[in-house]
């Protein structure tokens, strides 16, 4: 879990809704809440250490691994309804992947607001 889970202090529950989508948590996690939240945090643990190679990938000038990577990142934040981490890579993927145009703390802090509103649904607040 990211340092800046813990110190961003409280969110609130709409913004944590903008997050994770509820009623696809709801019901992808069927009888096993548990197991897809371990699924979940899985997929942001994965994320990050690939997201923390694209500045070096871009300096490189190995654009189109970054393009691969985002894609398949997109892929996983759809099948969990991680909606603002979609977006944000969608925007990435519409602009020309240069090292200026990847902003890896904001990357960061989406992960982070999703990581939260797993545990928020995990611990029932956002029913």
């Amino acid at each position: 879990m990211s340092e800046m889970t813990h110190d961003d202090g409280d969110v609130d529950d709409e913004t944590l809704r903008s997050a994770v989508d509820v009623v696809r948590f709801v019901r992808l996690a069927g009888n096993d809440a548990e197991g897809l939240v371990r699924m979940m945090n899985e997929y942001l643990d994965e994320t990050r250490i690939i997201s923390a190679m694209w500045p070096n990938l871009l300096q490189a000038g190995k654009e189109r691994e970054v393009s691969e990577q985002l894609h398949m990142c997109k892929g996983g934040a759809a099948i969990f309804g991680f909606a603002r981490v979609m977006a944000l890579i969608a925007d990435l993927e519409k602009g020309s992947l240069d090292p200026a145009s990847y902003d890896a703390q904001a990357f960061e802090h989406e992960l982070a607001l999703a990581e939260r509103a797993i545990a928020a649904l995990a611990g029932g607040r956002l029913t």
